[in-house]
């Protein structure tokens, strides 16, 4: 749902701001947008990257946002604790020509390397969020506050960032670990050792319990195809009218599209749930 404002309640939010802030999660009309998931190489760089988006319905002023306005923690999946996080985001004022008017339905994009805070985590699978202190600028009235949580996981693995098709598998895997093999059934006739068989030694029979029925198994998870994939979002975008990001068609992005090619997919699938689910997309 995107909320529509008129000038008058976002001047007097845009003032309100200054002392309380507001949280940007999915349905806010300024938020962070995320890439649901990133490969990044074990030796570096831990490059993220974020759209901060303006959703009001009309223009709207924000600084440019620069990577220490940004906090990143990153957390293991394995036990949910803090791995590794940036220093928390800066308050600054920001100079006049820092600020520019954004479109609605447009934004502007910030990228931060945590490299430098993160270089000792090995190979893996993790989760990360983020939130960003929207600054204030010293003239005109741009939006100030912070905007977040926002976030998606993280594979860490040799040739991952090249590879969507192997990062999609590895969360696949994530999401729907394999079954643990069967213990023996209780009961079943020991096998006779075949030195005791070759001596004439009687072997004494144990008898079988009944046959339990077998557990139920989860159903095998099916290879992952991104070529297939990617054919059905690009077909569910169609039918919704909307472009290759998932955006309304004739938004226009300051700055360049928000994604590259290899990493469309996953971007479309952070922020639509429909096209998610019926392209079955893995990682979530």
């Amino acid at each position: 749902m995107v909320r529509t404002w008129t000038l008058t309640v976002a001047a007097a939010l845009v003032s309100a701001c200054a002392t309380a802030q507001i949280s940007g999660g999915p349905e806010s009309p300024v938020r962070l947008d995320t890439l649901a998931a990133v490969g990044w190489e074990p030796d570096g760089p831990f490059t993220l990257e974020f759209v901060v988006y303006n959703a009001t319905g009309h223009r709207l002023e924000l600084v440019e946002p620069k990577g220490e306005a940004l906090q990143v923690k990153v957390y293991r999946l394995s036990d949910g604790q803090l791995a590794c996080k940036t220093p928390s985001p800066s308050r600054q004022s920001a100079e006049g020509w820092e600020v520019r008017n954004i479109r609605n339905a447009s934004g502007l994009k910030v990228s931060v390397d945590v490299w430098p805070y993160c270089r000792s985590l090995p190979e893996g699978t993790y989760r990360y969020e983020a939130i960003y202190s929207a600054n204030r600028g010293n003239s005109g009235t741009p939006f100030t506050g912070l905007v977040g949580p926002q976030g998606g996981q993280i594979v860490i693995q040799k040739g991952i960032s090249h590879d969507e098709g192997a990062l999609q598998a590895v969360l696949a895997m994530v999401a729907s670990p394999p079954a643990a093999p069967a213990a023996p059934t209780e009961g079943a006739a020991a096998p006779v050792a075949p030195e005791k068989a070759a001596s004439g030694e009687q072997a004494v029979a144990h008898p079988a319990a009944q046959p339990q029925p077998a557990a139920a198994q989860p159903p095998a998870q099916p290879a992952v195809n991104p070529e297939a994939i990617r054919a059905c979002v690009d077909k569910e975008l169609a039918a919704r009218s909307l472009n290759a990001y998932g955006d309304p068609q004739g938004t226009r992005y300051d700055g360049g599209p928000p994604v590259d090619e290899g990493g469309r997919v996953l971007y479309v699938a952070s922020r639509n749930p429909a096209i998610r689910a019926v392209c079955r997309i893995p990682g979530f």
